[in-house]
């Protein structure tokens, strides 16, 4: 006969996945499915025994008497195993830890899970926030992600499975920022694929689920708050967060989940940007400092979201679902630069107390507005048969982003300057102009705009992408084979017009009325007293767009080649087995994918003269087909403690103009940069180990080793080649009986390199109730990531590492629970980096005189320390605030030696405070 039912908790009634079903007399081991459900087929008929396991739950064992041909229903509900506290803060917590670390320990694959509940915990805003407490993820200071050292975009992104759309313009990355933390309930960072999965991965994939309303009581969760920056708070205003979650069953078969979210976010940034150059003065060459430029920068988010789960189950058997996600981002980035350039006018290397060098003041304005939109919509099914399970689905997804950037520069050319170098990272630079500091105490009495460029930036992508995927698994008393097929269709365009205004009239800023006499003190030195109303400069720009000339050359130069179009449809199918033997589980299998890609771009010309000649539409069609094998091995050495072995070979597609057939020819220059459509993806080879201890108070411990072979890595190559008639279509026009070679400046994407990445990965997470007394009312959370990489980089004699990885990264927090009391304290590292690697070498004289150095840039990671608190005022009610950016580190950018050439210094002052309520029902 044939058993089959559902797996729950015993109060609430939600479904339990990943239960182990195991039945004695044959050997017969399933696990429920996303749903809670079982199918136990072939069993023997007579009295039978079920024994039922649960990470965090009482096992239990099941009597029940099959009959010959029976198909016979059983439902079964297990009780929690959870430490006894605060049912609130303690138990519910433990019931959500408990599902996602049974989630990780009967995977198929390598995986770490963030709960909402720990995202609330951490008051984490949005995704990429919440990313960071993940074992391998490293931040930078400019809130970029790096999974496991492997690059900025070695991830894709999906919903329940489903594909988002990437958001960024030119790249495939997926802006992480924009979707709220309360929309998600699990996070969920999976490090090694499957067959079933796309193989576009090189680090991994981030998959975002959805509230999940299948069979729970009803509930209600509403947050509201707000708060701001201490340091910012007058410069900003208040920021807030909102967010509703309602997930009821309506009837025994329709469940649904509806979640709202509005966020109100501001980060602000103070920088100091210095530029160095080299002088000689007869007595070789000395560093000089070209540019010191004070600024402050603020990102406001208007932040919307919604979500919608809803699940039908006519019978135990059978689920059908619609699922949808929308996210919209409403940003505006304001950054006030002060910039005293020295305009290649030197007296003396250091001009210590002199005045006397001429140099140009410059103040600008950079604006921009931006809106970004994010949905998702999915439907399917799953069915449970004797023989057989059947999953299928339809998914798709939108990104769109219509972007402004304006620059603004005001300012003159006529003050007296000196500089004092010998802190390089705070140069002092005084100025006067008519008797008065321009740098300190005062300003300007007035700013003249005089000739100057407003310049204008008009990028638009969107993003569209189709798919569907038919999932069919067959269980036996050992084993189980499974295989499927996938579809995935996307198109992409990209748009990008950037104008030139120059306005020829002679006005003071009163005229204008564009400033503003706001004192801000920046990086604790230097003095920002005017600021610019930007909204006032708009304005201006849009009425007075008839009286401004526009440089068509210069904005066919930098607008056309960046416009492209991209239609890349992917069809894969899969196969694998999985093998049961005692404390062994075999996976393995194999993934075809077959890319059919078309891309489109500009041919753009410019002749001898500078002067734009034509723009052409070009488009190339492409195809490829890769094999991905697939194994990993499961042993367990006991109920609590498993090792893990896994190979996958997956890739990394380029971006999308790199892709294009995009061509700039300049006659002028005699330069050459184009795209490449013959690139090839990323391989990559992958080799994962790990040991996962599971404690009994709901804890884990584990360790993770990672190597990775990559090959075909692109790079930007740039070189200069004798070019004849006819090698390059667009210079032939510069030949004649004169000239017959011309040495072409080229630069073009190609796969060159390789490199092999490693690492280590620690985590603990538990709850001391272990230790006696007051100690038992703590809670530890860490992970630490150790990596290092040897990149094969053809422009050097020696490897160096990859850029972006960073070698160290740590986690940690301690909580405290005690009755109604909760506090956590929280710590985020991420070690300095290489980010980026210069292809010629330069002349630097604090390193070195006699020959020249590469200068490669390197940038400080990310340090954070955060306080939270939560109080329980009554059974529905909770108080919480959240306490951030308690350290407020300076960041720093340098060219190879910090104390020699640091370029770009930032810091995000004073302390982030939000508090509200929590209601819960």
């Amino acid at each position: 006969g044939t058993v089959s039912g559902k797996v729950t908790d015993e109060q609430t009634g939600e479904p339990l996945p990943g239960a182990k079903l195991d039945i004695g007399a044959t050997g017969q081991t399933v696990k429920t499915d996303k749903d809670g459900r079982y199918v136990l087929s072939r069993v023997p008929a007579g009295a039978q025994t079920i024994s039922v396991r649960h990470f965090g739950y009482v096992p239990r064992d099941v009597s029940v008497m099959v009959a010959s041909g029976e198909r016979l229903e059983q439902l079964i509900a297990l009780q929690g195993d959870f430490f006894e506290g605060d049912k609130i803060f303690v138990r519910a917590a433990q019931r959500e830890q408990a599902r996602v670390l049974n989630s990780q320990n009967t995977s198929d694959n390598f995986k770490t899970v963030i709960t909402s509940e720990q995202m609330k915990r951490f008051g984490d805003y949005t995704i990429k926030d919440a990313m960071i407490r993940a074992p391998g993820v490293q931040f930078s200071s400019q809130r970029e992600l790096n999974l496991r050292g492997v690059g900025l975009q070695g991830y894709y992104v999906t919903v329940d499975g489903q594909r988002m759309a990437t958001s960024g313009m030119r790249d495939r990355s997926v802006d992480l920022d924009m979707i709220s933390a309360d929309l998600i309930q699990d996070l969920e960072i999976i490090k090694v694929l499957t067959p079933d999965m796309d193989a576009d991965a090189v680090s991994g994939v981030v998959n975002l689920t959805i509230y999940s309303p299948l069979g729970a009581e009803r509930t209600l969760d509403v947050h509201l708050g707000g708060g701001g920056s201490t340091a910012y708070f007058n410069f900003t205003g208040p920021g807030g967060r909102a967010a509703l979650r309602y997930a009821e069953s309506v009837t025994e078969e329709l469940s649904l989940s509806l979640n709202l979210n509005y966020q109100l976010v501001h980060r602000s940034r103070e920088s100091l940007d210095v530029e160095y150059g080299v002088a000689d003065f007869g007595e070789g060459p000395v560093d000089v400092i070209e540019r010191v430029a004070p600024g402050l920068q603020n990102d406001s988010r208007n932040l919307f979201g919604g979500g919608i789960n809803m699940f039908y189950q006519p019978s135990v058997r059978s689920t059908f679902y619609l699922r949808g996600l929308a996210s919209i981002d409403v940003r505006q980035v304001e950054q006030h630069i002060d910039n005293y350039i020295a305009n290649s006018d030197w007296i003396n290397p250091q001009s210590t107390g002199l005045i006397g060098d001429i140099g140009m003041y410059r103040q600008d304005a950079n604006r921009g507005d931006i809106n970004s939109q994010q949905y998702m919509l999915q439907s399917g099914a799953r069915h449970l048969f004797d023989a057989y399970n059947l999953e299928y689905s339809l998914g798709w997804s939108q990104s769109r982003v219509d972007r402004r950037d304006y620059v603004f520069p005001f300012g003159r050319d006529d003050f007296n300057y000196s500089i004092d170098m010998n802190d390089r990272t705070r140069p002092v630079m005084l100025a006067e102009h008519a008797g008065r500091a321009v740098l300190g105490d005062g300003t300007f009495e007035r700013r003249l705009i005089n000739s100057k460029d407003f310049e204008e930036s008009i990028i638009g992508q969107v993003e569209n992408n189709y798919s569907g995927r038919v999932n069919v698994e067959i269980p036996f008393t050992w084993a189980s084979f499974k295989f499927g097929s996938s579809t995935r269709l996307r198109n992409k365009v990209g748009e990008y017009d950037e104008t030139n205004y120059t306005y020829i009239r002679y006005y003071s800023m009163y005229r204008f009325k564009m400033m503003e006499q706001r004192r801000v003190d920046v990086m604790d030195q230097y003095l920002l007293a005017w600021l610019v109303d930007t909204d006032g400069a708009k304005n201006f720009l849009n009425v007075n767009r008839p009286v401004f000339t526009k440089d068509e050359d210069l904005r066919r130069l930098r607008s056309d080649i960046w416009n492209y179009e991209v239609s890349e449809n992917i069809y894969a199918g899969y196969g694998m087995a999985t093998l049961g033997l005692e404390r062994f589980t075999f996976f393995g299998g194999a993934r075809i994918e077959y890319t059919d890609a078309r891309y489109n771009g500009k041919s753009v010309l410019f002749d001898e003269s500078g002067t734009f000649d034509s723009s052409v539409d070009t488009s190339v069609d492409d195809n490829y087909m890769h094999i991905f094998p697939n194994a990993q091995l499961v042993f367990d050495l006991d109920d609590f403690t498993n090792i893990r072995l896994g190979y996958s070979k997956s890739i990394r597609r380029s971006n999308f103009h790199s892709l294009s057939p995009f061509e700039l020819v300049n006659r002028q220059d005699s330069t050459l940069f184009r795209g490449n459509p013959a690139l090839e993806p990323v391989i990559s080879d992958n080799y994962d180990f790990s040991v996962d201890h599971y404690l009994f108070n709901i804890g884990i411990m584990s360790l993770g080793l990672f190597y990775k072979d990559m090959s075909n890595l692109v790079v930007l190559e740039q070189r200069t080649n004798d070019v004849l008639q006819g090698d390059i279509a667009g210079f032939d026009p510069a030949f004649n009986e004169d000239v017959t070679v011309i040495p072409v400046r080229q630069s073009e994407f190609r796969n060159r390199d390789k490199a092999t990445l490693y690492g280590l990965e620690l985590s603990w997470q538990q709850r001391l109730t272990f230790l006696p007394g007051f100690w038992n009312n703590f809670g530890i959370f860490a992970n630490y990531m150790w990596s290092d990489s040897i990149y094969d980089y053809t422009d050097r004699e020696v490897d160096v590492a990859l850029p972006y990885q960073s070698p160290h990264v740590v986690n940690a927090a301690i909580d405290y629970t005690q009755g109604r009391f909760y506090a956590q304290v929280s710590y985020h590292w991420t070690a300095e980096f290489l980010s980026i690697l210069e292809q010629t070498p330069d002349l630097a004289p604090s390193v070195s005189r006699s020959e020249e150095v590469f200068l490669d840039e390197y940038q400080d990671g990310w340090t954070d320390l955060s306080v939270s608190f939560r109080f329980r005022l009554s059974e529905n009610f909770r108080f919480w605030a959240d306490v951030s950016n308690l350290l407020g580190n300076e960041q720093v950018q340098y060219f190879h030696t910090r104390d020699y050439y640091p370029t770009n210094m930032n810091m995000r002052g004073g302390v982030g405070l939000i508090m509200g309520l929590r209601y819960s029902y």
